[in-house]
């Protein structure tokens, strides 16, 4: 895995980034990288980050339990997307998918999404419209229960 005091591909741990194919291109054109983590040969975990021009994205994971119970394994994907945005060029590493309460420890800088709808169709226009009723009725629901609202954004986060 590198940096300061470690052996390039080790961790103290022992987890190792496998050199190759450690870490590959994936997708067409590179926008991803997967990286697989092992001690001693054995896969224990994966990492798939999709790559932007200006960010890194860290996307999907698995981890074998008994990896879980050995290391901090949120800290050992942050330190392997901070790797690949430093080895591509790239100035962001974004922990994606919304406000899952492990992300806290690590103090990012909240940045909302937007969501851009392509299409034509009625299909199209049933679904966008859908989409708006359900962001209308969230902040309404805020507005008048923000313990459901609170409850609504956990489990829908969860899904």
């Amino acid at each position: 895995m590198g940096g300061q005091g470690h052996q390039p591909g080790a961790s103290a741990s022992g987890v190792r980034r496998a050199p190759d194919p450690g870490r590959r291109p994936a997708g067409r054109g590179g926008a991803g990288a997967l990286t697989e983590f092992r001690i001693g040969g054995r896969l224990l975990a994966c990492d798939f980050a999709l790559i932007g021009s200006d960010f890194v994205g860290g996307y999907l994971y698995g981890a074998h339990p008994d990896l879980r119970a050995e290391v901090d394994v949120l800290a050992l994907l942050v330190r392997n997307g901070l790797e690949l945005a430093r080895e591509l060029g790239r100035p962001t590493l974004s922990l994606l998918r919304g406000a899952e309460p492990y992300k806290d420890k690590w103090a990012g800088e909240p940045v909302p999404n937007r969501r851009l709808i392509l299409g034509r169709g009625a299909r199209a226009v049933a679904y966008a419209a859908a989409v708006r009723a359900r962001l209308a009725a969230e902040r309404e629901a805020a507005r008048r229960c923000p313990s459901l609202a609170d409850r609504l954004r956990t489990w829908t986060a969860r899904r």
